[in-house]
């Protein structure tokens, strides 16, 4: 059911707060963060009863909703309330990581779908979220591995409805809560935690919106894990200081 929230909720439109930034539209927050054991090669299907969606209407409502199966092969979310549905989904079977066709130079699969179908207010934003047991991580684009667990990542990307890549100046992702690594530096590139403003105006009632994002699965660690490894990273800065001494 949609509900209200103040609009201070909106966190990451309040770009201040970030410390790291990819490009002028895709912002890193490297601040806080976890320890997760990190699995990759998810389907949208993985997602089921994981991933949280929370979509931001022009009035300043708000709907939150749980991945789950939508029958027809298909994985998302779908509301329908009184002011008409609004659905988030992807092929259930295919994997987060998107295949890109270089020949035609357009993506053939891994493709989020976003339609609002027939609300009444436009949708502004998205955020893509996750808690509990498992976790779903957006694997970003900055290092191959990168960290622990992770394989190549894929920044958030709009595409068109054939799967042609568009143009990043009327969207702002904002990627938040860092996975941190057990042993090596964080390389900022596994988050808990996207959120997408779209183009000014949103997605009105009738349109959809397309964008790729690859994703993986995460596994808190037991807090004496966590221990370790904050004991483990500061092992490099004590011997740092013993030579020094």
């Amino acid at each position: 059911m949609r509900s209200f929230r103040p609009a201070v909720l909106l966190l990451s439109i309040i770009l201040i707060t970030y410390t790291g930034s990819a490009s002028a539209n895709i912002i890193k927050d490297t601040e806080g963060g976890g320890f997760f054991d990190i699995r990759p090669f998810v389907t949208f299907g993985d997602m089921e009863g994981i991933l949280n969606v929370t979509a931001t209407f022009a009035d300043g409502a708000t709907s939150t909703l749980t991945w789950t199966d939508l029958g027809g092969g298909l994985s998302g979310v779908r509301e329908d309330d009184q002011q008409g549905p609004w659905t988030l989904f992807g092929i259930s079977q295919e994997d987060t990581f998107p295949t890109f066709d270089s020949v035609t130079e357009t993506y053939t699969s891994g493709i989020w779908t976003l339609t609002n179908e027939d609300t009444s207010e436009a949708i502004t934003e998205l955020t893509l979220w996750s808690e509990g047991k498992y976790r779903i991580v957006f694997d970003a684009t900055l290092a191959d591995p990168g960290t622990e667990g992770t394989l190549a990542g894929m920044d958030f990307t709009p595409v068109s409805a054939a799967g042609e890549i568009l143009g990043l100046e009327d969207f702002t992702a904002t990627y938040s809560i860092p996975v941190l690594p057990l042993i090596t530096d964080p390389e900022h590139d596994a988050f808990l935690q996207l959120s997408i403003l779209l183009p000014e105006g949103g997605i009105a009632a009738g349109q959809s919106f397309y964008f790729v994002q690859d994703t993986d699965i995460a596994i808190p660690l037991p807090s004496t894990m966590a221990l370790l490894a904050l004991g483990l990273g500061l092992l490099p800065w004590i011997r740092r200081r013993s030579r020094h001494l």
